[in-house]
Order: structure tokens, then sequence, then C-alpha cells
């Protein structure tokens, strides 16, 4: 009704100036005109209502459709995110975790090392403190055994010249004295 109207207004000022003002308006010709557009408008819309009703039906049932789809898309994104976050504390919990587990292996393995180098360094000093006692006492036995056999020697040759009783009691003395010393 509006629109018919608004129409009639329009058809009669526009028929008014066009008739160049006095003459008197053509009321048969804008009521005939005003006729044509109601009927034309009312054939449209009788002959298209069922399609613009079904185009806009399928437009409300996408547009619901779509404004599903895309609150589950946010939901889920909002839960990935959450998800996402939660791996990112739980992986800075587990760096903090493993750098200090790091740190205490580290020194463990430090510790642990020194140790074994310690007691490495303790056995190759016992193994040379016995290598060199063991080359003491063969160098001394060889001695003693040197000193023996000179003695002999030495005795064997006195004997053989004729020692007196004082020069073979001095060579005796001297003998003990020698293996006293080795001792």
């Amino acid at each position: 009704m509006k629109l018919i109207l608004v129409l009639s207004i329009l058809l009669y000022s526009t028929a008014a100036f066009s008739a160049g003002g006095g003459e008197g308006i053509p009321w048969s010709m804008i009521t005939a005109q005003t006729v044509n557009v109601i009927l034309a408008i009312g054939i449209l819309t009788w002959l298209l209502k069922d399609k613009i009703k079904a185009l806009f039906v399928g437009r409300v049932d996408k547009f619901d459709e779509e404004f599903r789809k895309a609150q589950e898309q946010k939901e889920l994104a909002i839960k990935n995110r959450d998800e996402i976050k939660e791996r990112l504390e739980q992986l800075k919990v587990n760096a903090d975790k493993s750098i200090s587990e790091a740190k205490v292996n580290a020194k463990n393995n430090s510790e642990t090392l020194i140790n074994n180098a310690n007691e490495q360094a303790k056995k190759i000093i016992i193994d040379s403190e016995s290598k060199i006692m063991n080359e003491k006492n063969k160098i001394v036995s060889e001695l003693k055994m040197d000193l023996l056999s000179k003695s002999f020697k030495k005795a064997k040759v006195g004997l053989s010249e004729g020692m007196s009783q004082p020069d073979l009691q001095k060579l005796k003395d001297e003998f003990i004295r020698n293996i006293e010393a080795v001792q």
C-alpha cells in the first residue's frame, strides 16, 4: 500500500510539472499508468513469490549451517590453542627438568671420571713403587753377589800367598762388615 501511495505521488508530481503547469492535469493518463504499474508489480509478485521464498529459505538454512560450522571451527581452534599452550608449558617444565638432570648427570660423570683417574694414578704409583723396590732389591742382591765374589777371590789370593793369622782375621772382619753394610 505504501508503495502505491509513493508511486502515485511521484507520478502525479511528474505529470504536473511535465504538463507545463496550467493546462490541467491529465488524470486519465496518470490513472492508466498507475494501474499498469500496479498490475505489473502484482503479476510479478504472484509469479515469483514461490521462487523468492525458496531463495530466502535456502539462504537462511545455509546461513544457519555456515554459522554452526563456524562455531564448531571456533571451538576446535580454541581447544587446539589450549592444547598447544598446555604442551608449551609442559615443554618448558620438561626443559627445566632436563637441564637440571643434565647438570646432575654431568656432575656425577665428572666426579666418576675424577675418581677413576685418581684410582688409576694410585695404581700407577703403587706399580711404580713396587717396580722401584724390585729393581732396588735386584741391584742390592747383585751387589751382594759381586761383593761375595770379590771377597772370595781376595780370600783365595790371600790364602794362596800364605797369609798370616792377623791378616786372615782382618780379612774376615772386613768381609763381615761388607755383608752388614749390604744388608
